[in-house]
């Protein structure tokens, strides 16, 4: 930043002597463009654009899809594999159109600005005409690309956008206990988010989904399957209610923000773990992936399983990125937590220690927890966020010295300016 700031200091007082100026402009513009031209041709065959990697992460995809559907004849023909492949091939072709599409554009902002600077070098322009010129170029280089993202179209007034809460929405807004989920069926509940405005949706929908729950979409929840419903604590329904409008309904059995369960039970593969959903008792079983077998096991052969123990669990606060619950247990005991699991950020501690936890019911949060009365706590951080702060404030700092060091330089520069001649 700092050699930038003072090299358009003297271009700007006309300091650079034309020849090393047109020679630093032609090596600039020539080695830059012509990379641009080079991707702009030849791109397309020089990188693999995440292909393989796009294969894998689609067949695996289609894989979960068919397992969930049981779909096995077309895992038998390896549909998978071929679906995925095929996938993978158009998005390679969409990405290397897009990064040659770039390139000459890219190109040509670079012709244009180096044309300005060789236009004021040869006094053909003044300084003002070329700052002019080099705004109109920045602008015609970002707009088209911010409009990709955020076209005209996306800007609506508020009033045609607003939002305004029924009857049903403030009869469900008017139970203030934190954690519950709404499921509303007078809109399509998995292609609509404005039920999300106002409560903790089920559904809702966003370009990039979770696998696991949208498994879990397409096997129980677009069927209205209770037992899911409930370890999702769906305590209330929107229906069209008599006279056509939305109707809260409240739903007696959700399981709540967090539940002791007495049993556990490992699935020997992915595709049993959801199975079991519709064969287990989850109010009282958790259902456990096949890497925690060696735990369950562990648990069911300390005989943990009584049922005569009074125990509680409750959330407090509710935050985005933090959770809390107090909890009584007379001794050791596993809980399951209504909250998608995401071990990338998402830390669970007990009295202010880290603890361990692990997913179960195929998308939820557990763990182990100590006897007694004690709180836990889940709290998020992105992974390398400190790394990232750290590297934001450096940066920024040397912005800031660059730009105190070239208005610095500048000053001293018209102090010497104005000293008479001896």
């Amino acid at each position: 930043p700092l050699l930038g700031a003072l090299a358009l200091m003297r271009l700007w007082r006309d300091e650079i002597p034309r020849e090393r100026l047109l020679r630093a402009l032609a090596w600039a513009a020539g080695i830059t463009g012509g990379l641009c031209l080079l991707l702009a041709v030849a791109g397309g065959s020089l990188f693999d654009f995440g292909r393989a990697e796009s294969a894998s992460m689609m067949t695996e995809q289609f894989r979960h899809l068919f397992e969930a559907n049981n779909m096995q004849d077309y895992l038998k023909r390896g549909m998978d594999a071929e679906m995925g492949i095929a996938t993978a091939n158009a998005m390679a072709a969409e990405r290397a159109s897009m990064m040659q599409a770039d390139a000459w554009r890219s190109l040509l902002m670079i012709l244009l600005a180096a044309g300005g600077v060789a236009l004021f070098a040869l006094r053909r322009i003044n300084k003002y005409v070329l700052t002019a010129l080099l705004g109109a170029v920045m602008l015609l280089d970002l707009v088209p690309v911010d409009l990709r993202f955020l076209s005209h179209e996306n800007f609506i007034s508020a009033r045609r956008r607003q939002i305004t809460a029924t009857a049903a929405d403030k009869a469900i807004l008017a139970d203030k206990e934190p954690g519950f989920r709404v499921m509303n069926l007078t809109v399509s509940p998995f292609q609509d988010a404005t039920t999300s405005y106002f409560h903790r949706s089920v559904g809702g929908y966003h370009g990039a989904k979770l696998a696991r729950y949208q498994d879990l979409i397409d096997r129980y929840l677009s069927y209205r399957n209770d037992a899911v419903l409930d370890m999702l604590n769906t305590r209330y329904l929107i229906v069209p209610g008599a006279d056509g409008q939305p109707e809260a309904v409240r739903r007696p059995t959700a399981f709540g923000a967090a539940w002791f369960v007495d049993k556990i039970v490992a699935a020997d593969s992915p595709q049993q773990e959801i199975d079991l959903l519709e064969k287990t008792d989850l109010k009282t079983t958790a259902v456990t992936t096949p890497g925690d077998k060696a735990f369950a096991e562990e648990w069911q052969a300390g005989g943990q399983a009584d049922t005569a123990l009074v125990r509680s669990i409750a959330l407090t606060e509710y935050r985005p990125n933090y959770l809390k619950y107090e909890y009584t247990t007379p001794e050791e005991a596993v809980a399951v937590f209504s909250e998608i699991f995401y071990d990338h950020g998402w830390k669970a501690y007990v009295d202010g220690e880290a603890m361990p936890s692990f997913r179960a019911d195929y998308i939820l949060r557990a763990m182990k927890l100590p006897a007694g009365a004690h709180t836990v706590e889940w709290k998020f951080r992105a992974p390398g966020w400190t790394a990232a702060e750290a590297v934001t404030l450096i940066s920024s700092l040397v912005i800031l010295l660059g730009a105190a060091a070239a208005i610095a330089s500048w000053i001293r520069q018209k102090r010497k300016e104005n000293i008479p001649d001896e």
